[in-house]
């Protein structure tokens, strides 16, 4: 048996010397010496959990209004995968608050394809983006959960040809 006044946290890895978290490292069992693995109990400097690891808080979740900028994972539609993209937000508070989902629209550099809906953003970066980019119309909702964060605002010169584009797309006169 090792001494506990003498043993190092190198030689006995259950062991913590306080700095880190530690769980479920091998140890020798104290009946018959075989090595167990140690009882699920994270063990920090300040706080002790049992049954598994630190009880999670709800997320944080930012509000949005109209004509935000959101940083969001984009679900492709022509292939599977996802990717990081800004997005317009179309919908308002209300609806967020009643439905937990947004709908937006997404914001693209348009390198390669242009479509005759696309919406040109004149300020962007006052709209958190770092180029020049458009409003395609490629509408969808999203939970609230699933959005990462708000970038900016679009400005008041950029919301009135949104506004036109997707009344033209989705109430034709």
């Amino acid at each position: 048996m090792v001494d506990p006044r003498t043993a190092s946290s190198r030689s006995e890895p259950w062991r913590s010397s306080g700095g880190g978290c530690r769980r479920g490292a091998a140890r020798p069992c104290a009946s018959n010496g075989r090595t167990r693995r140690a009882t699920a109990i994270w063990r920090c400097s300040t706080k002790r959990w049992t049954n598994g690891g630190r009880p999670r808080t709800k997320r944080r979740s930012v509000t949005f209004d109209r004509f935000d900028v959101a940083l969001t994972r984009f679900p492709f539609t022509e292939k599977r995968g996802q990717k990081v993209r800004p997005v317009a937000v179309l919908s308002d508070r209300t609806f967020h608050e009643a439905h937990n989902h947004l709908i937006g629209a997404m914001i693209t550099t348009a390198a390669n394809t242009r479509w005759p809906s696309d919406v040109a953003i004149v300020s962007y970066r006052e709209a958190g983006l770092r180029t020049p980019c458009v409003v395609r119309l490629k509408l969808f909702t999203l939970q609230l959960d699933l959005v990462h964060g708000r970038l900016g605002s679009l400005a008041d010169p950029d919301r009135q040809p949104i506004r036109r584009a997707v009344e033209r797309a989705i109430c034709p006169k």
